[in-house]
């Protein structure tokens, strides 16, 4: 059993959840933050934090409750929203929420991770194929998540040398909430999914726990010469090429 712990942000559904369980069942203590209570029964080797990543007092309470639990060597940064609209019909209402939450919050918790974990560990933050590729509509959500990237590589740049890893993961179309909440959204529900679902070159969705196995892998001494570095993880779709939307 591994006696070290980790914080995932946005862990209350999707990669987050998936994550989260996956590192417990590998002998990880947890901290699962997300601004809401996840459904379901309590898992052993997680404990909640409910908070808002855009707080910095959240990050500061899931680094102390981590070490308080075992060693703090791990930090997941994955809270993300979107809300889709082209450049031209933004408002101040599609921008500040998802640069406060994906960009904001994944900067706080990077800042948390790299004064909590002085003696080394390993940061993943989860970004998106958005930030290779463009998709129609994602105009400030793949801006962030092109952030996500940079930073990534900055924490490794100025934290390498004291023994933290900083990487990141980009995935592809994966069967997760916001992921369906998006084909509510759209025009033609059942198009949108099924253009998701023919991204991938094995042709279906990627689930959560492909994701999770991932940033498992990067927490891991296994990875251990792996630092600043962007993992696609989309079944093959940026390999091949986009062409599964109507522009």
């Amino acid at each position: 059993m591994l006696t070290q712990s980790v914080v995932v942000t946005g862990a209350g559904n999707g990669i987050g959840r998936a994550t989260s369980i996956r590192l417990a069942r590998a002998g990880w203590s947890v901290v699962a933050v997300d601004i809401v209570h996840p459904r379901g029964p309590e898992i052993p080797n997680i404990a909640r934090v409910i908070g808002d990543v855009r707080d910095p007092e959240t990050h500061a309470a899931a680094a102390d409750t981590a070490a308080q639990m075992a060693p703090l060597r791990g930090w997941v940064n994955n809270a993300a929203i979107q809300l889709a609209a082209p450049a031209s019909e933004i408002t101040l209402e599609h921008i500040r929420p998802q640069v406060d939450v994906n960009l904001v919050g994944t900067l706080l918790g990077c800042a948390a991770a790299a004064s909590a974990m002085p003696d080394g560990g390993s940061v993943v933050s989860v970004s998106s194929i958005h930030a290779l590729v463009g998709f129609p509509s994602a105009f400030v959500y793949a801006a962030t998540k092109g952030a996500v990237v940079a930073m990534a590589r900055q924490l490794a740049v100025d934290y390498g040398a004291s023994g933290l890893r900083s990487n990141v993961v980009l995935p592809g179309a994966i069967d997760t909430d916001m992921c369906r909440l998006e084909w509510e959204r759209a025009d033609d529900p059942a198009e949108a999914q099924a253009a998701d679902e023919s991204l991938h070159l094995m042709r279906r969705m990627g689930t959560p726990d492909e994701v999770a196995s991932v940033i498992e892998f990067l927490l891991t001494e296994a990875s251990s010469l792996i630092n600043g570095q962007a993992i696609v993880v989309d079944g093959g779709a940026t390999a091949k090429g986009i062409r599964s939307f109507n522009l």
